[in-house]
């Protein structure tokens, strides 16, 4: 099973908390660059932090500079359908990420739907066009906010 989370406004208690939730083997950064102007979301700060969990392909995976691979798009279907895999990126909205755009849309007619963890809710590839559309018609909709 394949799983995203964005860290925008989490701090890396919750990412170690959203693998240990849904039983994750390995996170994996699909940054370009794994730097954050957050310290503690730098690569090696994630290293050590979340140890064999971690690990980064964002030079196979990442949305900018050479892009992403196909060798490692087959990698990655192989492996979420072995075991639970979460891609982390910063974005907290996949609507406005790679990791639904290029990476999750691209599994999906491959029989993978990405379940995507933003906040307290959880959305299918296979939905998220429909809420990302509505995004973008709408910019005063927000529909990953809590109420209240």
């Amino acid at each position: 099973m394949l799983y995203t989370i964005g860290y925008q406004n989490l701090d890396p208690r919750h990412i170690k908390e959203a693998a240990e939730r849904f039983n994750i083997a390995r996170i994996i950064d699909v940054r370009s660059t794994p730097y954050s102007k957050r310290p503690e979301f730098n690569r090696p700060a994630l290293e050590e932090y979340l140890g064999a969990l971690y690990e980064w392909r964002g030079d196979v995976l990442g949305g900018k500079g050479w892009g992403i691979q196909y060798e490692a798009l087959a990698a990655l279907d192989k492996e979420a359908r072995k075991q639970n895999v979460m891609l982390m990126c910063l974005e907290r909205h996949p609507c406005h990420c790679h990791r639904y755009h290029l990476i999750c849309k691209t599994l999906l007619p491959m029989g993978i739907d990405a379940w995507h963890l933003v906040g307290t809710d959880i959305f299918k590839t296979s939905v998220l066009d429909e809420i990302c559309e509505r995004l973008v018609l709408d910019k005063t909709l927000n529909l990953f906010e809590q109420a209240g």
